[in-house]
């Protein structure tokens, strides 16, 4: 990650605020995404089991697959918002300013 500049009173431009939006909807994605992963396993195994249905699911469970994509998810968002970042650098060339210094930031891992 990349030390963040000071944006104090950063006004985004309309295309930024629609860039800054698609940043939120990434967030609540992968928030509810991670959400999902975390339940799922108790949901499989213990959801319309017995006890005895349940210790059979617990050992068969791949909890290293399941370990890996709660470990993979925030790497996948990290990903998706420098994406947005640099795609709205390419689309503004002529940005300037704290705005463009903010959009590099954050193409570059700063959050």
């Amino acid at each position: 990650m990349t030390t963040c500049p000071d944006i104090s009173m950063l006004l985004f431009s309309p295309p930024g605020k629609v860039a800054i939006n698609k940043i939120r909807q990434i967030q609540r994605t992968s928030k509810l995404l991670s959400t999902i992963l975390g339940v799922s396993p108790l949901l499989e195994i213990f959801v319309g089991n017995g006890a005895l249905g349940g210790a059979y699911n617990i050992s068969k469970k791949d909890w290293g697959t399941w370990a890996n994509a709660m470990r993979v998810a925030p790497n996948v968002k990290s990903r998706r918002i420098e994406d947005v970042a640099r795609r709205y650098l390419v689309d503004n060339l002529s940005l300037r300013g704290k705005e463009q210094t903010f959009w590099i930031a954050v193409a570059h891992g700063c959050r």
